[in-house]
């Protein structure tokens, strides 16, 4: 059973009670019929699961008769069993010891079109460093107003130890008077992608940071959530909310591992990353709301500071404009043939590559941090102390020495 948090409490007791007659042989009944919202979400639960929980959230209990559930207010020893019956020996999200590793991201949109059209190939550019994307197709959705297909699942790719950029055919129009090293490191990358924005090639979408537990999942997401109205079993409309734009879900993990096996070897950290990237939009058809949605996926190993990049997120715009006489461009096609003689239509097809470069790094740990702050509060006192002292000394300076008047 599924209801939403605002569903009326009698509402929701009217929908359950043909299930609870039919398997039990009563009714619920609610002597006050009670219309506040339930206030809690209820998803894919069983219906006695689903009342106990919904009459809980509201301070309420039932109380069977021969002939019917009676809603009632629970008293205050229910109430304290219920808390009590709580599991209180979970584990804690996080110790003194827990890590943390934050990530860098870099979301670059690039007009493919464009660098084409200067020469460029971006494919020797991004060169083997490149991580698949495959190009994901939008899902018809059915009857109401359904949920999109998603796309189709981008290509495993492989990690490289350092990203670099290839140059061999970088320039091909000018080949013959510009010399270039063969590869530019990722420290100039950056400098690379703002001199192609500079150049109407590109924008940066965002650069945004994200600080996550070790093997916990982060989220980075530029977009926005779209309404999409389903209907349950029973008939009533939801309203469910899809995340849609460019969407970064990474779950690192914070590995340890000798680099010999002989006894006293060094040890080295790394980080391997478990990384899902979509870039989605939604579009209305007759059917329903449609999801686009390109994706990627990929597992990475990096070490500490170390940054990849993901590629291959492949979009197509096409935009219709038309130009000519005013008024005389937009008369109605069967009008004389005017509008084809006064005014032109062009379509342009715009091709954007999405790229994103991850950077990894090893957040110190609490202990860690904890002795730097302690460490600074120490000198700091020691700093207040001293300027104490010699404010002290000043002052009794001034007292022991006596300056002449002016005269």
């Amino acid at each position: 059973m599924s209801f939403d948090g605002n569903t009326p409490l009698n509402q929701f007791i009217e929908i359950i009670n043909p299930i609870v007659v039919r398997e039990l042989g009563k009714r619920v009944v609610d002597p006050r019929n009670r219309s506040v919202p339930i206030g809690v979400p209820v998803s894919g639960m069983h219906y006695l699961d689903a009342l106990e929980k919904v009459l809980e959230a509201n301070g309420l209990t039932y109380r069977e008769t021969e002939t019917v559930f009676l809603v009632q207010e629970a008293t205050a020893s229910q109430q304290t069993r219920e808390t009590a019956s709580v599991d209180t020996t979970e584990e804690p999200p996080a110790t003194v010891g827990t890590r943390e590793i934050r990530i860098n991201a870099m979301l670059f949109n690039l007009n493919l079109t464009k660098v084409r059209n200067r020469g460029l190939r971006w494919d020797e550019i991004l060169g083997s460093t490149q991580q698949g994307g495959g190009q994901g197709g939008g899902g018809g959705s059915g009857g109401g107003g359904g949920q999109g297909g998603g796309g189709g699942q981008g290509g495993q790719g492989q990690q490289q130890g350092t990203f670099a950029i290839k140059t061999d055919n970088l320039f091909e129009s000018v080949d013959n008077i510009l010399q270039a090293p063969e590869q530019i490191q990722l420290s100039q990358f950056r400098r690379f992608l703002n001199l192609v924005e500079q150049d109407n090639m590109g924008r940066t979408v965002a650069n945004p940071q994200v600080t996550v537990q070790n093997r916990e999942q982060g989220q980075i997401q530029i977009g926005q959530d779209v309404p999409i109205q389903t209907t349950d079993f029973a008939g009533n409309t939801i309203t469910e909310f899809v995340q849609t734009g460019i969407i970064i879900d990474v779950t690192p993990t914070l590995l340890t591992q000798a680099v010999a096996d002989t006894a006293g070897a060094p040890v080295l950290d790394f980080i391997h990353m478990d990384v899902n990237v979509e870039d989605s939009n939604s579009q209305p058809s007759p059917a329903g709301t449609v999801i686009n949605r390109n994706q990627a996926s990929t597992q990475i190993l990096l070490l500490d500071g170390e940054a990849t990049a993901i590629g291959g997120l492949i979009s197509t715009q096409k935009t219709t404009s038309r130009s000519g006489v005013p008024v005389l461009k937009d008369l109605p096609g069967w009008f004389f043939g005017l509008r084809y003689i006064f005014g032109t239509e062009q379509t342009n097809v715009t091709k954007q590559e999405l790229l994103i470069v991850l950077q990894a790094e090893v957040v110190e740990p609490l202990q860690a941090r904890a002795r730097e702050r302690v460490e600074y509060e120490l000198i700091d006192e020691r700093r207040r102390n001293a300027r104490e002292i010699l404010r002290r000394l000043g002052e009794r300076y001034r007292k022991d020495v006596q300056f002449p008047n002016p005269e």
